[in-house]
């Protein structure tokens, strides 16, 4: 793949395959396989509510906006995959993906938005400050486990990259795990 220099690091980074975005059509897919992740200072149940205020149905939602005021469409699905039950939640939200993909095929670019538990942290905020205000920081995972594992980390490294050519320090760490997940549907993911 065409590869650029990155002005913070001088190491090079790959460009992921250009895929053609027709911007009058759905391009971007928002959904939640643990829908019911919440964040504090909301920490019933274990921080999950099913309540949409403090878990990341809301901030996907802010998401939505934010790519909606900038002309991209964008579908957000807001199901509990993970409730009830917490076990097989990731095959419940495949049966949500194939059925929004086929839906709408124009859609590109699929987030499955996830929360990165501050417990797991020390229970310090994930945060930097950009323009003066406080932002939370984000994570990307990779399953390795996905046939286009590959061309998932080139996408994530693009994504680092971008942000951190618009606001230095914001790329986000990229998180590899042994897994399959659903990230195998597409491959901007």
């Amino acid at each position: 793949p065409e590869s650029i220099l990155d002005s913070q690091t001088n190491l090079p980074v790959n460009k992921p395959s250009t895929v053609k975005l027709d911007l009058t059509k759905l391009v971007v897919l928002i959904y939640h396989t643990h829908a019911t992740e919440s964040y504090q200072p909301v920490n019933t149940g274990n921080f999950h509510s099913v309540e949409e205020a403090g878990t990341v149905r809301e901030v996907g939602e802010a998401l939505t906006q934010a790519l909606e005021a900038k002309g991209i469409q964008v579908i957000h699905d807001k199901t509990l995959h993970d409730s009830p039950s917490y076990s097989e939640s990731y095959t419940r939200s495949l049966e949500t993906m194939t059925k929004l993909l086929a839906q709408y095929p124009s859609a590109k670019i699929i987030i499955d938005l996830h929360r990165d538990a501050a417990s797991y942290n020390g229970n310090k905020a994930k945060t930097l400050v950009i323009d003066g205000k406080t932002a939370a920081d984000f994570s990307l995972v990779i399953g390795t486990k996905n046939a286009n594992a590959s061309q998932l980390s080139v996408f994530a490294e693009y994504i680092n990259h971008t942000a951190n050519q618009l606001y230095p320090d914001f790329g986000g760490k990229i998180i590899t795990k042994p897994y399959k997940f659903n990230e195998y549907l597409p491959d901007y993911y």
